[in-house]
Order: structure tokens, then C-alpha cells, then sequence
């Protein structure tokens, strides 16, 4: 049975039978790759297609191994940016609470109140998690690349049932 050789009125037939359970396994199995290759439209066959755990194919992105890595990768860019800008907006608007500013640090339990020292402590922490930031994004993206083959061929199978 290919999907030149049922109408849609017999596709809605045989999906009313699969609902009352009266297909066949055969049938079943029959019905589902017809589901699955059908260019026919109808709420009934997009109700059959959830129900049997039915994706359809993006064309779009059939083809394309990077596609995800592509869409990911400029959200985290700019969800890292929005949180600089936020924490730096909050840094220099925030009241000040005395009319003397003190850098303090402290380090083993020690307070460390010599400004050049607390800068370089800040400049230090602010370089290591640039480092940290750099190996996570990293990792993601390598994470992703090794997830988009399998991506691009599930996405690529023209038959579910082979999956």
C-alpha cells in the first residue's frame, strides 16, 4: 500500500477502524506508513500521527547538520551579553551607601583592604571565569556537534518505522 493507492476517504476509514480497534496488526503496520508518507491534510490524520508518535519531516532543515548549532549558539551570545549589561547597569546605578569607598577582599580569611591588590584579586577571578566561560561554551558547541548527525538523520529518514 503506497500513498497513491488510497483516497483520503479511505485513509479516514482506516483511521476510524485503528480508534475502534478493529485493524489487524498488518493493517496497523499498513496504516502507519500510510500516515507517515500521506500528503493529505485532515485534523483526523494529524490526530492518528500524534497518537502513533508521528513526526513530520522539516524540510527546512533537512540537510543542514549545523542547523542547531547555528540557532543555539547567537541565543547563548546574547543571553550573555543581556546579563553583563544587567549587572553592570545594577553596579553603577545602585546608591552608594557612605561617602568613602573601600575595596575589601578577603583572602584565607584574611580582610585585604590595599586597593591595587583587591583590583588585581578582581582582575584575576575576572580572567578565570572568562577561561571557564570560553571551556563551557566550548563544550556546548561540542556537545551539539556531536548530537547533529543523528539530528540531521532522523530528520532525514523518510520512514519512521525504520527509526
Amino acid at each position: 500500500m503506497t500513498n497513491t493507492d488510497m483516497t483520503i476517504e479511505q485513509l479516514l476509514e482506516m483511521i476510524d477502524q485503528y480508534f475502534d480497534c478493529t485493524l489487524s496488526d498488518e493493517q496497523e503496520k499498513a496504516l502507519r506508513r500510510e500516515i507517515a508518507m500521506t500528503p493529505f491534510r485532515h485534523p483526523a490524520i494529524d490526530e492518528a500521527r500524534a497518537v502513533m508518535g508521528i513526526r513530520q519531516i522539516n524540510a527546512v532543515h533537512r540537510g543542514n547538520k549545523r542547523s542547531i548549532i547555528r540557532k543555539i549558539i547567537p541565543g547563548l551570545s546574547i543571553a550573555a551579553s543581556v546579563a553583563m549589561i544587567i549587572t553592570l547597569g545594577v553596579l553603577f546605578l545602585r546608591p552608594a551607601t557612605t561617602d568613602t569607598s573601600t575595596c575589601v577582599a578577603y583572602v584565607n580569611g584574611q580582610k585585604v583592604t590595599d586597593e591595587d591588590i583587591v583590583l588585581a584579586l578582581m582582575a584575576q577571578n575576572t580572567t578565570e571565569f572568562h577561561e571557564g566561560a570560553d571551556r563551557a561554551q566550548q563544550s556546548i558547541i561540542d556537545e551539539l556537534e556531536s548530537i547533529a548527525p543523528v539530528v540531521d538523520q532522523y530528520e532525514s529518514n523518510t520512514n519512521p518505522l525504520e527509526i
